[in-house]
Protein backbone atom coordinates (compact mmCIF):
# COMPACT_ATOMS: atom_id res chain seq x y z
CA UNK A 1 0.00 0.00 0.00
CA UNK A 2 1.22 3.54 -0.64
CA UNK A 3 -0.28 6.87 0.57
CA UNK A 4 1.40 9.88 -1.05
CA UNK A 5 1.21 13.95 -0.31
CA UNK A 6 2.41 16.84 -1.55
CA UNK A 7 1.35 19.21 0.89
CA UNK A 8 -0.35 17.89 3.24
CA UNK A 9 -0.44 15.30 6.57
CA UNK A 10 -0.62 11.35 5.98
CA UNK A 11 -2.62 10.13 8.96
CA UNK A 12 -3.29 6.37 9.03
CA UNK A 13 -4.70 3.95 11.75
CA UNK A 14 -3.99 0.57 11.51
CA UNK A 15 -5.29 -2.59 13.55
CA UNK A 16 -3.02 -3.17 16.58
CA UNK A 17 -1.85 -6.22 15.22
CA UNK A 18 -1.47 -5.34 12.01
CA UNK A 19 1.74 -7.03 10.38
CA UNK A 20 3.86 -4.65 8.00
CA UNK A 21 7.17 -3.08 7.08
CA UNK A 22 6.81 0.39 6.76
CA UNK A 23 8.69 2.95 5.08
CA UNK A 24 8.14 7.03 6.00
CA UNK A 25 9.11 9.69 4.31
CA UNK A 26 8.35 13.50 5.20
CA UNK A 27 10.99 15.70 3.20
CA UNK A 28 10.15 19.54 5.20
CA UNK A 29 7.49 17.40 8.47
CA UNK A 30 7.88 15.41 10.71
CA UNK A 31 7.05 11.21 11.73
CA UNK A 32 4.78 10.22 14.68
CA UNK A 33 3.35 6.57 15.81
CA UNK A 34 1.89 4.95 18.43
CA UNK A 35 3.86 1.20 17.37
CA UNK A 36 6.74 -0.02 19.09
CA UNK A 37 8.67 -0.63 16.16
CA UNK A 38 12.25 -0.92 15.51
CA UNK A 39 13.74 1.41 12.57
CA UNK A 40 16.35 2.23 10.46
CA UNK A 41 17.21 5.68 8.83
CA UNK A 42 17.93 5.23 5.25
CA UNK A 43 20.33 7.45 3.86
CA UNK A 44 21.34 6.67 0.49
CA UNK A 45 22.22 8.54 -2.55
CA UNK A 46 22.04 7.46 -5.88
CA UNK A 47 23.35 8.87 -9.47
CA UNK A 48 21.97 9.36 -12.96
CA UNK A 49 23.98 10.17 -15.64
CA UNK A 50 23.29 11.29 -18.97
CA UNK A 51 24.69 9.68 -22.10
CA UNK A 52 27.79 11.58 -22.41
CA UNK A 53 28.45 10.74 -18.76
CA UNK A 54 28.05 13.77 -17.03
CA UNK A 55 25.65 13.03 -13.80
CA UNK A 56 23.01 15.44 -14.22
CA UNK A 57 20.83 14.19 -10.60
CA UNK A 58 21.47 13.15 -7.48
CA UNK A 59 18.98 11.47 -5.60
CA UNK A 60 19.48 11.07 -1.89
CA UNK A 61 16.86 8.67 0.51
CA UNK A 62 16.26 9.94 4.06
CA UNK A 63 13.69 7.18 4.29
CA UNK A 64 12.75 5.71 7.97
CA UNK A 65 12.60 1.57 7.20
CA UNK A 66 10.70 -0.21 10.28
CA UNK A 67 8.80 -3.54 10.75
CA UNK A 68 5.67 -3.84 12.99
CA UNK A 69 4.85 -6.93 14.85
CA UNK A 70 7.32 -8.64 13.01
CA UNK A 71 6.97 -7.52 9.49
CA UNK A 72 5.01 -8.05 6.82
CA UNK A 73 3.30 -6.58 3.88
CA UNK A 74 5.32 -2.92 2.82
CA UNK A 75 3.65 0.37 3.48
CA UNK A 76 4.86 3.36 1.69
CA UNK A 77 3.91 6.96 3.31
CA UNK A 78 5.83 10.06 1.78
CA UNK A 79 4.53 13.21 2.03
CA UNK A 80 6.96 16.63 1.11
CA UNK A 81 5.32 19.28 3.36
CA UNK A 82 3.08 17.42 5.92
CA UNK A 83 3.72 15.23 8.75
CA UNK A 84 3.19 11.65 8.93
CA UNK A 85 0.89 10.09 11.49
CA UNK A 86 0.62 6.35 11.92
CA UNK A 87 -1.76 5.30 14.49
CA UNK A 88 -2.52 1.65 16.21
CA UNK A 89 -6.40 1.46 16.59
CA UNK A 90 -8.00 1.09 20.22
CA UNK A 91 -10.72 -1.44 20.72
CA UNK A 92 -13.68 0.07 22.82
CA UNK A 93 -14.83 -2.56 25.81
CA UNK A 94 -17.65 -4.49 25.57
CA UNK A 95 -20.85 -3.19 27.86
Amino acid sequence: MTFTSLNGDIDVTLPAAVKANPRLRSNQGDVFTDFDAPVTAGDSANRTQQHNGRSVRIDINRSIYGTVNGGGPDFELRTFDGNIYVRKATTAAAP
